[in-house]
C-alpha cells in the first residue's frame, strides 16, 4: 500500500467528476482515522486504502480481508 499508488476517477454518464479516490497508506491518514481502521481490522489483513473525495467532503476507505476465501469487508469513515 504505497501512497499514490492508484488514482481512480469517478465519472457519470454525463461526464460530471464525482469523486476522486486516491491510494494512501497508514501513515498519511488523520489519527481518528487511522485508529478506527486499525480497531476494525484487528482480525484481518488491509488490503486497500484509499482518501475519497466527493466535491468537498473527504472519506476514508479500507478494503480489508482475513482467512475466509473470497470474503472481504470494506468500510468508509469520515475524518472526524
Amino acid at each position: 500500500m504505497n501512497r499514490g499508488e492508484t488514482h481512480n476517477l469517478i465519472i457519470d454518464e454525463k461526464g460530471n467528476l464525482l469523486a476522486v479516490k486516491d491510494g494512501t497508506d497508514l501513515a498519511s491518514l488523520p489519527a481518528a482515522v487511522k485508529a478506527a481502521i486499525e480497531k476494525e481490522s484487528a482480525a484481518s489483513k488491509i488490503t486497500t486504502l484509499e482518501r475519497v473525495t466527493e466535491g468537498q467532503q473527504v472519506t476514508y476507505g479500507a478494503v480489508m480481508t482475513d482467512d475466509s476465501p473470497g470474503k472481504y469487508v470494506r468500510v468508509r469513515i469520515a475524518p472526524d
